[in-house]
C-alpha cells in the first residue's frame, strides 16, 4: 500500500503538508514503523472495491485520519479471533462481527477533530510558519508570532524582508545579564498585524534537519467546546440509521482534537458535572448521551451498548499496546460482549441504589501500556 521512499527524507512534515506524506515520504525511524505497521494491517482487510486505500492516499487529512482509524479499528478486532465483515451494506455499521457464523454485534467508527475554525485558524499559521522557515535559516534567534489581525494575506517578500532584517538587527544574547524579557517587534500594514518575539538559540548548538526557525506558530483562543461536538458526533452514530439485528453496538471513537480530554468524554456520554450548592455533592445533568430523563425514562439511545475511545497521540506503529477506553450505557438493551475490545481502562457501573446509580474508572487485568 506505502511502498519505502527510494529518496531519504529525515526531516519533519511542514506544518501545511498533508498527513499521508508520513507514510508516503518520510524515512525517519518513527514514519517507517507506522508504514510497516499500515501495511500489515491492509493485508488482512479485505477491501471493498479498494474504497478505503484510496481514502488513506487521500491528501485529505480528514479522509486520511478517518480512513487509517477504522484500519485501527479493524485491526484490533482481529486480534480477538472473529470473523469481522466491512461494511456489508447500505444499512449496517462499519463492522459486523461474527463468531461460527453467528452474528454477534457491530461496531461503528468515529473520528473527532479540532474545531473548524481553529482547523483553519492553524492552517494559516503553519503556511506562514512553513514560508518564513523556507526562507529564513536557523541563526542565532527563533522566531514565534501570533496574528493579532489577518484581513488577506500579506506579500511573503516584504514580511520575510522585515523579519531578517528584524532579527539581523537584535543585540547578542547576553544570558549573564539577568534579563528576563525577550525581545519583540510587531510587524503591521493593512492586511495584517502579527507581533513577533524572539528566543535565542544556544550558542554553537548543532542544526539538523528537524530545526526551523519558527518555534510557535499562533495561539489559538476562544471556547472549548470538545465536549458538545463530541456529543454532536457520538449521538450521529448512536445507531439509529444501522440495521443492527437486534445485536449489541459499539462506536470506536478516535479523538484527534487535542483539547479534549477524558473529563470531555465522560461529560459527553453521562451528562455534565454539577454540584448541589447544599450539599456539595457531585452530580450529572441529564445533558448526556447515555442516561434518562422525562421524555426517555428507560434511558436514552438503548441501542448502544458502549463507546470505546482512545485520546490523541497514539501512533500506529505502537497500536498493539493502546490504551483503548470502553465507556458502558447503564441503559443498553444489551451489552456488548467482553473480549472483543480488551479495554485497558473502563468506566461502568460501581453501584446502585434509590437514588441512582454510581459510575467510576476500573482498571483491567492486564492493562495494556499507552502508545
Amino acid at each position: 500500500m506505502f511502498e519505502e521512499p527510494s529518496v531519504p527524507r529525515e526531516g519533519p512534515l511542514r506544518n501545511s503538508e498533508p498527513g499521508v506524506n508520513w507514510y508516503i515520504q518520510s524515512t525517519r525511524p518513527e514514519a517507517v514503523g507506522d508504514r510497516r505497521a499500515v501495511n500489515e494491517w491492509y493485508s488482512h482487510f479485505l477491501d471493498n472495491g479498494t474504497a478505503l486505500l484510496s481514502r488513506l492516499r487521500s491528501t485529505d487529512d480528514v479522509n486520511h485520519h478517518q480512513a487509517v482509524d477504522e484500519l485501527l479499528v479493524h485491526h484490533l478486532l482481529l486480534r480477538g479471533s472473529i470473523a469481522v465483515a466491512y461494511e456489508e451494506s447500505g444499512r449496517s455499521p462499519d463492522f459486523r462481527l461474527y463468531v461460527g457464523g453467528d452474528y454477534i454485534g457491530g461496531v461503528e467508527v468515529a473520528s473527532l477533530f479540532m474545531r473548524n475554525d481553529w482547523s483553519k485558524e492553524e492552517s494559516r499559521n503553519g503556511k506562514l510558519a512553513d514560508q518564513l522557515n523556507a526562507r529564513l535559516p536557523v541563526g542565532e534567534w527563533f522566531v514565534n508570532f501570533e496574528i493579532i489581525r489577518w484581513n488577506r494575506s500579506p506579500s511573503v517578500r516584504k514580511l520575510v524582508s522585515w523579519v531578517a532584517k528584524t532579527v539581523g538587527e537584535l543585540p547578542p544574547w547576553d544570558p549573564s545579564s539577568g534579563s528576563t524579557g525577550l525581545p519583540s517587534a510587531l510587524y503591521t500594514n493593512g492586511a495584517v498585524e502579527i507581533s513577533f518575539y524572539f528566543l535565542p538559540r544556544r550558542a554553537g548548538g548543532p542544526v539538523g534537519p528537524d530545526y526551523r526557525i519558527v518555534g510557535i506558530s499562533g495561539v489559538l483562543g476562544g471556547w472549548v467546546n470538545s465536549k458538545d461536538r463530541l456529543g454532536t458526533v457520538l449521538t450521529a452514530k448512536a445507531g439509529s440509521r444501522y440495521d443492527l439485528r437486534g445485536r449489541p453496538f459499539a462506536v470506536f471513537v478516535s479523538i484527534h482534537d487535542t483539547f479534549c480530554d477524558e473529563d470531555d468524554l465522560v461529560g459527553a456520554l453521562y451528562g455534565s458535572e454539577q454540584v448541589v450548592v447544599a450539599t456539595g455533592a457531585s452530580i450529572r445533568a441529564r445533558d448526556g448521551i447515555f442516561g434518562n430523563s422525562r421524555a426517555f425514562p428507560e434511558g436514552r439511545n438503548r441501542r448502544l451498548s458502549c463507546v470505546f475511545a482512545v485520546m490523541p497521540g497514539w501512533s500506529s506503529r505502537s497500536a498493539d499496546g493502546l490504551a483503548v477506553l470502553r465507556l458502558d450505557n447503564p441503559f443498553a438493551d444489551s451489552p456488548f460482549p467482553e473480549g472483543i475490545l480488551p479495554p485497558a481502562r473502563r468506566f461502568t457501573e460501581v453501584s446502585r441504589d434509590e437514588r441512582g446509580i454510581s459510575f467510576g474508572w476500573t482498571a483491567c487485568s492486564p492493562e495494556p501500556q499507552g502508545s
